[in-house]
């Protein structure tokens, strides 16, 4: 779970998307849910590199600054899939 102490930090959400967390809004409205339902915690997270930030279910997301730095100090490149050792093959 994130909150607003990782706000700035690298974050990923509940479908495995990973960009900066920045800002939670404890009373979100979503205008497509019906009255009475429609607050609710929001992460706002956007890619890294740009592009259209997008909101999360704050519960659902985790930091990865952790599991990145344990990667790097492994001799691992990059966080997706397919690592490779640092210096190529």
């Amino acid at each position: 779970m994130i909150d607003r102490t990782d706000i700035g930090e690298r974050v990923q959400d509940g479908y495995g998307r990973t960009g900066i967390q920045r800002d939670i809004d404890p009373a979100w409205e979503v205008p497509s849910d019906p009255p009475g339902r429609r607050r609710q915690v929001v992460a706002f997270i956007s890619p890294e590199r740009g592009g259209r930030e997008w909101h999360a279910d704050p519960p659902r997301c985790n930091g990865c600054e952790n599991r990145l730095a344990l990667s790097r100090r492994a001799g691992l490149r990059g966080a997706g899939a397919g690592h490779e050792p640092v210096g190529g093959r």
